[in-house]
């Protein structure tokens, strides 16, 4: 389900969305905007899907700060540490994620998103397999990430049915490996409120990926570059801004295999943005994260492949953006969950 040293033939993550363990956007990362957690999705076969389904909705559950959206503003979750898809002769796999917060905080790009007390987070991502080859490019997918969340702090007046469902999110995705060891990703990003907190917003994210495995092996970095563009509405600090995020995403493999293959991740990322992103400054947030995987190999193969994270992230941001952050410069976090993939 994760954790054998290296990228898989394609990867593609949550960008604002949003698994957030490391700290950087969504993005990804889901971000864990904390920031983003990371799992290498294994497959069973897909007439086992209604299976993965009732397991999924008696015993899935993620406990993290993974927050969006706070008052009237959204961001892309960082970057999200990649959700990697293994290479699948089927042309259909996919992942499925609930959140509950144990905080009130949520970073995303290092800017803290408001005071949306307990909530409730849903992932459901869907990997779609168009070309396979050996030449100059050796994959093209086709993802689609839809995300939804349930608050009790951001209640808006006026909107009885809805007041706590806070943020709905679509976010279609192209992902293209090419010369083996890079992968591009380009997402759509968009961000909706069924309660009316923040108005809609829209981006476009690029993301480039490279798995330098084969020359550093087990000290690999697995750098990645991400520009994201503000179309619509405001997910920053001020509108229509532009960011740029660097990523670095060391690990060490403590345990191979066995019921409990272990892993350990320590993402780095730095966020720069133009002077609407981060209101002035271009320097906007660095993040430090550690993130244990734990494959959970006694739940039955028929129950898909599941695995807990964890993670421990420290951000330090500019001043302007201090100012969001409830006049923190520096802040930790701390998230868990629990993650099953088909």
């Amino acid at each position: 389900m994760f954790v054998d040293g290296s990228m898989s033939e394609h990867e593609t993550h949550i960008s604002g969305h949003r698994l957030n363990l490391i700290g950087t956007p969504s993005a990804h990362s889901f971000p864990i905007d904390l920031m983003t957690r990371s799992f290498q999705l294994r497959q069973t076969p897909m007439h086992k899907l209604k299976t993965l389904l009732a397991a999924f909705l008696t015993c899935s559950f993620t406990i993290s700060d993974a927050a969006f959206a706070g008052e009237a503003v959204a961001t892309a979750t960082p970057t999200p540490v990649p959700i990697v898809a293994p290479p699948s002769d089927f042309f259909l796999h996919g992942y499925l994620g609930e959140t509950i917060a144990s905080k009130d905080y949520h970073y995303s790009h290092g800017i803290n998103n408001g005071d949306l007390g307990p909530y409730y987070q849903t992932d459901v991502i869907l990997f779609g397999n168009l070309y396979k080859g050996d030449g100059f490019i050796n994959s093209v997918n086709l993802n689609v990430f839809t995300w939804y969340q349930i608050t009790s702090h951001n209640e808006v007046p006026g909107s009885r049915n809805l007041r706590h469902w806070n943020e709905f999110d679509v976010n279609p995705q192209i992902d293209i490996t090419f010369l083996k060891n890079f992968d591009l990703q380009v997402t759509s990003l968009n961000f909706l409120s069924p309660n009316n907190e923040f108005s809609n917003i829209s981006e476009v994210e690029f993301q480039i990926t490279y798995d330098d495995t084969s020359c550093l092996g087990p000290f690999a970095l697995h750098p990645s570059f991400t520009y994201q563009k503000e179309l619509v509405g405001n997910g920053a600090i001020e509108s229509r801004g532009s960011l740029f995020e660097f990523i670095l995403t060391p690990g060490i493999k403590l345990i191979k295999d066995g019921m409990f293959p272990t892993k350990v991740d320590f993402p780095l990322s730095v966020g720069l943005g133009d002077d609407r992103f981060y209101g002035g400054p271009t320097f906007g947030y660095f993040a430090a994260t550690v993130t244990p995987t734990v494959g959970l190999g006694f739940i039955p193969k028929r129950y898909g492949e599941w695995d807990w994270t964890g993670a421990v992230s420290f951000f330090s941001t500019n001043d302007k953006v201090a100012e969001r952050n409830r006049g923190k410069n520096q802040q930790f976090t701390f998230t868990t969950g629990i993650g099953l993939s088909f």
